[in-house]
């Protein structure tokens, strides 16, 4: 499988409500995340963050591009709690011997 589908299986299983086990079987053991305000170090401390934050609802990929192992991936969504539309940029790493996502670096803009 190459990046650019292994980064978009990685995205699309985020989009399914309680979906964890498979978010977490598309990490590497170690891997990073970072917003700026966030940062974490493994799998398991992303996945626990990410199970604590409000649903999205009307998500849509607006761009994926891949150039070896890195993907980028833009899309809008909505908070489904607070209402506030978001753009977000994501520069994905990608392991493509291992099939693994083992890094994502997120820029988060709000639409109002």
């Amino acid at each position: 499988m190459n990046s650019k589908q292994i980064a978009l299986d990685y995205w699309n299983a985020w989009q399914k409500p309680n979906n964890w086990s498979e978010v977490r079987s598309m990490m590497a053991d170690d891997f990073t995340f970072d917003s700026g305000a966030l940062q974490t170090d493994t799998a398991d401390e992303i996945v626990k963050l990410m199970k604590k934050g409000n649903p999205w609802e009307d998500v849509q990929l607006r761009e994926c591009v891949a150039e070896g192992g890195k993907v980028a991936i833009c899309y809008e969504g909505t908070d489904s709690m607070t209402k506030t539309r978001f753009r977000i940029s994501e520069m994905i790493t990608v392991d493509p011997d291992r099939g693994k996502v083992i890094s994502a670096w997120v820029n988060m803009s709000d639409l109002g």
